[in-house]
């Protein structure tokens, strides 16, 4: 066979050459994990629904019990555990990687651009490997653009510290002066208009939420009339989840158009309960979220400037992660007060339970994760309010298996890139 021919504008330019190298090394790294990670799942799927319509077509849940939709659950999650762990980490790895082995450049600014192609390159693929792997696990056929927009939406909605993070690192000069100070004082700014009701806005006016039908407001009136609470407005959001998100900050409640077409009004009703009782704590967790992205933003000036001290913002970068770690675990232990306030709202104990188990069951997740979920396990929490499922406690599923698949495909990625820079340097 001949070999192809790369046109030599291509070898000749680094920033067009690196990341096709990257991109073609992810997609092999990225199947390869899938492959290890998906086999319990498909091998499962593979007699149980023979009547799939087409090759790798989607799952079917009509004639399957409770407990066989929660042993599936329990199978698919490693591969999505890998899916989402490879979407934020191998274009991180990718990106530092490039920087500190482009060091021969000589030029920072080639290596940041080089680092920021060879990053994107890599999230190309984990992006693509993320949505086939979602697409098999919920037995939906979704459309690509309508999950990663409703994706992006998601993650930036709760983000704002990264999107001020970002800005500061777009602009901050070289040396900590009067136009660093103002450039700093200015992502703080971003960032607490972000986190009160920035997101919400710049969302809106992309047209990636939408107002409240008139279904939802009915609903979240009723249960804002019982629970003395009422949210300065309700959103819409287009992503293939039954989901519902709650913004500490604005106290802004937001939909997905997957619960709203998958769950009654009365489950409907038990959801936006839990946000609400959610809404309605208060406390040290709270006051500590709208503030937790200033320090970081401090300690970021301060790193990308000649002046910064490589142990002090160690030191401090470490204090903050343990503090991250801090408010992780008052939420998760604040979620069974949480579910007691949401039954008082919707004053029906069964009612709840349902509605969780509902949620769960759509988004095919395990009901237990053996505490290792943002939340305390279902099964558990449903025993909690009263209402415990009718299946006998489905075992955790495979946290190993994710972790091999995700370091299978940082080996062969990171590997096959080295290995072809080794040869012929694209950047030399």
């Amino acid at each position: 066979m001949a070999p192809i021919a790369i046109p030599p504008f291509i070898l000749a330019h680094p920033l067009l050459a690196y990341p096709l190298l990257v991109l073609a090394a992810c997609l092999l790294g990225a199947w390869l994990g899938a492959v290890y990670a998906e086999h319990p799942l498909r091998a499962y799927d593979r007699p149980l629904h023979a009547t799939n319509a087409g090759r790798g077509g989607p799952f079917r849940t009509a004639d399957t019990t409770d407990a066989q939709r929660a042993e599936r659950a329990r199978l698919a999650y490693p591969a999505r555990r890998y899916a989402a762990r490879l979407t934020v980490l191998l274009p991180l790895f990718l990106g530092l990687g490039t920087f500190w082995f482009a060091r021969s450049l000589g030029s920072p600014s080639l290596r940041v651009r080089l680092a920021l192609a060879g990053a994107l390159a890599a999230a190309i693929p984990s992006l693509w490997v993320r949505f086939r792997i979602e697409r098999r696990a919920l037995g939906m056929d979704i459309r690509a653009w309508r999950w990663l927009r409703g994706l992006l939406t998601r993650s930036l909605l709760g983000r704002p510290s990264l999107i001020a993070a970002l800005f500061l690192w777009g602009v901050m000069p070289a040396t900590f002066g009067f136009e660093a100070f103002g450039w700093l004082c200015a992502s703080i700014v971003l960032y607490r208009w972000l986190g009160h009701d920035g997101t919400v806005r710049v969302a809106c006016w992309a047209r990636l939420l939408h107002p409240a039908s008139e279904r939802l407001r009915a609903v979240v009136r009723a249960v804002s009339a019982r629970a003395g609470k009422i949210p300065p407005a309700v959103y819409e959001l287009s992503y293939p989840r039954a989901e519902a998100i709650s913004l500490w900050s604005s106290r802004i409640i937001i939909v997905t158009d997957e619960a709203l077409a998958t769950l009654d009004d009365e489950e409907l009703r038990a959801v936006c309960a839990h946000e609400l009782a959610f809404l309605s704590q208060t406390g040290f967790e709270h006051r500590a979220r709208t503030i937790v992205g200033v320090p970081l933003l401090i300690v970021l000036a301060f790193t990308m400037t000649e002046t910064s001290s490589t142990m002090l913002n160690l030191v401090v970068m470490i204090a903050l992660l343990i503090f991250l770690m801090v408010l992780l675990t008052m939420r998760y232990a604040r979620v069974p007060s949480v579910d007691a306030r949401a039954v008082e709202f919707v004053e029906d104990a069964r009612l709840y339970a349902k509605a969780l188990a509902r949620m769960v069951d759509v988004n095919v997740m395990p009901v237990v994760l053996r505490g290792r979920g943002p939340t305390p396990d279902l099964y558990d929490r449903m025993i909690a309010v009263g209402y415990p499922p009718v299946y006998a406690r489905p075992q955790p599923p495979s946290f190993a298996r994710a972790s091999r698949a995700f370091w299978l495909a940082v080996v062969v990625a990171a590997g096959s890139v080295w290995l072809a820079q080794a040869v012929a340097p694209p950047w030399r």
